[in-house]
């Protein structure tokens, strides 16, 4: 192991990971990285940390809901504290120290792109807290790992900061981090700039971290299932086997007919697709709703206001197939019960899992669907008055292929059922992707 690993020159493997986090190797940040991120601060703090500037989400604005309020010159350093001790709110008990050692490194990997904005600051103090075995206390539970794993990285962020309430793991017991720092000799506090506080709390790189080092552990049991994987398509899944030894054939009984593997993969398919579809319902939900779609009418409704419902109940429809997909993705391939007097003792039930991962896609169809049709009249609905912005060719592609099937409904609720069904007959063919590609190129 060579006495330093340098991040920016090449990409960071899982190897990489392990020895950091857990071998504690050191670490350093290339001279070429360096520049370039000093050379992008330059350019930030020259153009927009004024209160003339546009806003910036994070840089000169609030976040979450206020997200359109302006941050003054005057308040950028308060606010940098205020984010974190807002979002300071892990409960539960602290995570494993090369976990945490792991989220620092994948925190600062995340810089390395220079994509982030981040000050030298920032990059220098984590450099410093894992070449100095600094660990901070990070509470395991509190992120839904939506906006980054909000809750545990400013508790991380907190200890990098020195400040009070913040706590590291010192020879596994928690000590304040100001006391921690201070034994190691280094600066007391870090000066935030811009931005910061937001670049070391975004990111899910606290559910990256665990996921990383859960990967390398289990290397060898996925290495395993691979193999099994491939033996198993060109196997003869059935029982008994008629084999040959020696030149005499015989049957042997070994049980090459059980589906677990089918089982596990439709059950991962199943998430997934879940997954997917409420995604793509909470986009409907926005569009529909005014406070969220930046102004579009009312649930899309056309013709009169209150005489007419307009898009909510299509929304609704489509919530109710994503709560069935939610209850249809339990795993089943965790349920067996023994069967025919426990000659069958462990059972797969893979059919019922590819059943089941059936039905989530049939209902994610029709939630993309749903989407296509509401988006669509989304976009129709303000043609006239965002005419000086066309749209991409793929979308007006995507526009084009339903319009030629479903009319904009300018004139009031329809039977909503028919357009619906329409839609998904259109999902169903890849008609819509179809005429994308056509025109944007294949989509990956």
């Amino acid at each position: 192991m060579a006495e330093y690993f340098t991040l920016g020159d090449v990409p960071l493997t899982l190897d990489d990971v392990a020895a950091i986090a857990r071998q504690r190797q050191r670490i350093q940040v290339s001279d070429n990285v360096k520049e370039k991120l000093l050379a992008t601060r330059s350019m930030i703090e020259f153009r927009w940390m004024n209160d003339d500037a546009p806003l910036i989400y994070s840089f000169n604005t609030g976040v979450g809901v206020f997200k359109n309020t302006r941050i003054s010159m005057s308040d950028i350093a308060q606010f940098q504290h205020n984010i974190i001790f807002a979002h300071a709110t892990g409960v539960g008990s602290d995570l494993p120290e090369d976990v945490v050692r792991a989220i620092l490194l994948l925190r600062l990997n995340a810089f390395m792109g220079d994509y982030s904005g981040v000050s030298m600051n920032v990059v220098n103090r984590i450099v410093d807290f894992l070449n100095h075995d600094l660990v901070p206390a990070i509470p395991a539970q509190g992120s839904v790992g939506a906006s980054g794993d909000l809750a545990p990285l400013a508790h991380m962020a907190g200890a990098l900061c020195g400040f009070d309430g913040a706590f590291m793991i010192k020879e596994g017991v928690r000590v304040p981090a100001t006391r921690a720092i201070a034994d190691c000799g280094l600066p007391p506090d870090m000066k935030m700039l811009s931005k910061d506080a937001s670049a070391l709390i975004n990111g899910s790189t606290v559910s990256l971290a665990i996921a990383a080092l859960a990967v390398i552990d289990s290397a060898q049991l996925v290495k395993h299932a691979v193999n099994i994987i491939e033996i198993e398509l060109n196997s003869a899944t059935d029982n008994p086997l008629i084999v040959e030894e020696k030149g005499i054939r015989r049957a042997v009984s070994g049980g090459h007919f059980h589906g677990q593997y089918i089982a596990q993969a439709m059950d991962l398919l199943s998430i997934a697709m879940t997954d997917l579809s409420s995604i793509s319902e909470r986009r409907v939900a926005r569009l529909i709703d005014p406070v969220m779609s930046c102004g579009l009418g009312r649930n899309l409704a056309s013709g009169k206001p209150g005489l007419n419902t307009g898009y909510a109940t299509v929304q609704c429809s489509l919530s109710a197939l994503v709560m069935e997909n939610r209850t249809l993705s339990g795993p089943g391939s965790t349920d067996s019960i023994p069967g025919k007097g426990n000659a069958e003792d462990h059972v797969s039930n893979s059919t019922w899992c590819a059943r089941k991962a059936a039905m989530i896609v049939r209902n994610l169809e029709m939630v993309i669907a749903g989407e296509t049709l509401i988006a669509a009249q989304a976009l129709s609905s303000v043609e006239k008055i965002a005419q000086d912005y066309p749209l991409g060719k793929g979308t007006n592609a995507a526009l084009v292929a339903i319009r030629s099937v479903i009319p904009f409904r300018s004139e009031g609720d329809v039977w909503y059922a028919d357009d619906m069904n329409t839609a998904m007959e259109l999902v169903i063919s890849n008609q819509i992707l179809l005429d994308c590609e056509a025109v944007v190129g294949e989509v990956a």
